[in-house]
Order: C-alpha cells, then structure tokens, then sequence
C-alpha cells in the first residue's frame, strides 16, 4: 500500500532478515568482553557495583539537592545553587588534600571510610530538620566521602583488572 497524506508510513521492524555480518561482529565482540569479566576477581565486581550505586547516588542527589533546599529549608534557588556548588568544588579540594589518606588507608580501607561517610551524611541530610546541620554535611561530610570514594574506585578497577579483561 503506498503512502500519501490519509495513511502515512508507517515502517515495521522486520524480522525474516538476519542480521548482518557487521552487527554479528561487534555483538561477538562486545560479548567476548563481558565473559571476560566471569573470571574477574570479585573485588573487581564489588568496585564496580559500588561505582553503579554512588552514580545513582550522585545523579539522583544533584536533582533532587537543590529543590529540597528550597522547598523544606526556605533557600532562594541562587542559595541552593551555591551550596550545590561549593559541595561540589569541596569533592574537588577534599579530594586534592586527602590524596595522602588514600595512599595510607589504601583501596578497601578508602573505599569502606568514603562509603559510611556517604551513606551517615546521606542518612543524616534525610532526616535533619536544621539549615546548620545541612550545611555542616554539605561542606564536610558529604565531599570527603565523595573524595575518598569516587577516585579510589578509578583505582580500584585497575588494581582488579588485567589485559584480558581491561
């Protein structure tokens, strides 16, 4: 049936073809790099699982963030926004000051500290009803886990990690 101006084109998938050669390809290869990862070490699984979380984590907070100051604290958006900020320049200088306690505490240790300092601030942003107390996790708390966290998992994936597999 041809199309005109009453009965648009509609295209439907059709599934008698076989892929092509080129798609049979790349789908072997993105899959031979995922079996590589059956033999991985499990540390190498855990990094990654709490890579997967703390995004979800930081994506979801970064939406969420500033309407809850503004809403349940009174904040203007300009307010909300600065604090969004200087959380966020924090993460950066935190993580530039305590790159000597990373090297000490070395990857699990890092990684164990950063995650509770996430998951209590996170708790306590949750649960707290004082503008204080927010702005004392914003500023110390929430960054310094960020910073002992997020560059160590970097670290971890290539400590976990091989030729085959990387």
């Amino acid at each position: 049936e041809a199309c005109n101006d009453k009965a648009p084109c509609v295209m439907q998938p059709t599934t008698d073809r076989p892929p092509s050669r080129w798609t049979q390809l790349c789908l072997s290869s993105i899959a031979q790099h995922f079996l590589t990862l059956k033999v991985a070490p499990v540390e190498l699984w855990l990094v990654y699982l709490l890579k997967f979380l703390e995004s979800y984590a930081y994506f979801s907070f970064s939406i969420i963030f500033p309407i809850y100051l503004t809403q349940e604290f009174g904040l203007t958006d300009l307010e909300a926004g600065v604090m969004y900020g200087a959380y966020g320049m924090l993460t950066s200088l935190y993580g530039f000051v305590m790159g000597f306690a990373v090297d000490n505490l070395g990857v699990k240790m890092s990684l164990v500290v950063g995650s509770i300092l996430q998951l209590g601030s996170r708790l306590l942003l949750t649960f707290s009803g004082s503008r204080f107390v927010v702005k004392a996790i914003i500023y110390t708390l929430l960054p310094m886990g960020s910073a002992l966290q997020i560059p160590v998992m970097t670290l971890g994936i290539r400590r976990y990690t091989n030729d085959t597999n990387r």
